[in-house]
């Protein structure tokens, strides 16, 4: 897949590969597609890596390019052919419930973990003599406080070098290294990553 090599493409863009096998006609199915924001499931307590590994490999309907046919949940492989030097991964705080007078929303408040210094994405890029290296460290995350997606409060924990700070509107302050895993990891159930920034290792 071609991209632009613009600033923007270099910092923001990663380009994600879809791989699939039709079960009617047996062909290998491959599927290209540029992105800018990395979209993770947040529906148990769990890793970040188990959070990759879950939205890498999926069940889902798909039409085969080769004989047209439409498949039913068939396994979908995703894997990732370039990454940026700036890294955004959303996870889906959100969800949708159906009840009898339309569908409800809610919160999703599992608790999700990672290391701030040193996060390897390697092991969901493509293989290939030109793999780059993909080891990346934590520099913002965005909190939400709340019960709902419909009200609730969000603050930013923000990195400059070794440094910390925790922004909650006009008031910023500084925290320990200590102080930074407990802010972002062991607040209550409400109060959890939905943004996360990072920047790749030099």
């Amino acid at each position: 897949m071609k991209y632009h090599d613009s600033i923007y493409d270099m910092y923001r863009t990663f380009v994600t590969v879809t791989e699939s096998r039709c079960p009617s006609c047996s062909k290998q199915n491959w599927a290209w597609e540029a992105s800018h924001h990395l979209f993770v499931p947040s529906d148990r307590d769990a890793t970040l890596a188990q959070c990759l590994d879950q939205a890498a490999n999926v069940q889902s309907d798909f039409t085969c390019d080769h004989c047209k046919t439409l498949n039913k949940k068939v396994n979908i492989r995703y894997r990732y052919q370039r990454l940026p030097r700036m890294l955004c991964i959303q996870f889906s705080r959100f969800d949708a419930r159906p009840g009898p007078n339309g569908y409800s929303y809610y919160k999703l408040a599992h608790r999700i973990e990672w290391d701030l210094d040193n996060f390897d994405m390697s092991p969901w890029l493509i293989d290939g003599p030109n793999k780059e290296d993909a080891r990346y460290e934590c520099i913002a995350v965005i909190q939400h406080t709340g019960q709902s997606m419909h009200s609730g409060h969000y603050t930013a924990h923000t990195r400059k070098g070794t440094n910390w700070w925790l922004c909650n509107d006009h008031k910023v302050s500084r925290l320990s290294p200590g102080e930074v895993r407990k802010e972002i990891f062991d607040q209550n159930d409400r109060s959890v990553p939905y943004l996360v920034w990072f920047q790749k290792k030099v």
